[in-house]
């Protein structure tokens, strides 16, 4: 259940949401979820991204301070290391 609840996850589950979702103490969801990263960190290594990359639902950039909000994506014009046509 643990491993569903963090790979299906948009964001990052923070350990004590996870001890909610599982009904455990907070150690054990904090200990839980650094090992599946882990291991979901080492599979990954055997396996770099190459090619064209693409991803959707991302989004880049945050407030400014002061409260104006940044444009993400629209602002950068697209994600750098990305191909010259600005997909």
């Amino acid at each position: 259940m643990a491993i569903d609840l963090i790979t299906q996850s948009k964001t990052n589950m923070a350990a004590l949401e996870l001890r909610r979702h599982l009904g455990v103490s907070y150690r054990t969801a904090w200990l839980l979820k650094h090992k599946i990263m882990e291991a979901m960190r080492q599979r990954e290594n055997t396996r770099p991204l190459s090619g064209d990359v693409r991803t959707e639902d991302a989004y880049l950039g945050g407030e400014r301070s002061g409260g104006h909000r940044r444009s993400g994506l629209a602002e950068q014009g697209r994600l750098r290391g990305g191909g010259g046509d600005g997909r």
